[in-house]
């Protein structure tokens, strides 16, 4: 069983648990197009989710998935940077 983390008073947790309630799906990519984004880590994909989470009314993040992927065909030929973060899962809250 994967370690559930925090960041920003949220939690990620890999897993869905059975007490879990669902708000939003969520989906997040770190790439401004002109810094240097694939010196960002899971770290700042978390926080942002965090941010967005909490905006939702949830503090619980199931059904976590991340990573680095490139970027689409314009970006590649447009951006400094066609490395991006991305972080996806399932905003809501554990049932007591």
């Amino acid at each position: 069983m994967p370690p559930i983390t925090e960041r920003g008073g949220v939690k990620f947790d890999e897993s869905l648990p059975e007490n879990f309630v669902p708000i939003e799906k969520l989906s997040t990519q770190l790439n401004s197009g002109f810094g240097q984004d694939q010196l960002k880590s899971l770290r700042d994909v978390k926080e942002a989710m965090a941010k967005e989470a909490l905006s939702l009314g949830g503090n619980y993040i199931a059904s976590f998935t991340y990573g680095q992927k490139n970027g689409g065909v314009l970006q590649q030929l447009w951006s400094v940077d066609n490395v991006l973060w991305y972080g996806e899962g399932v905003v809501g809250n554990l049932s007591k």
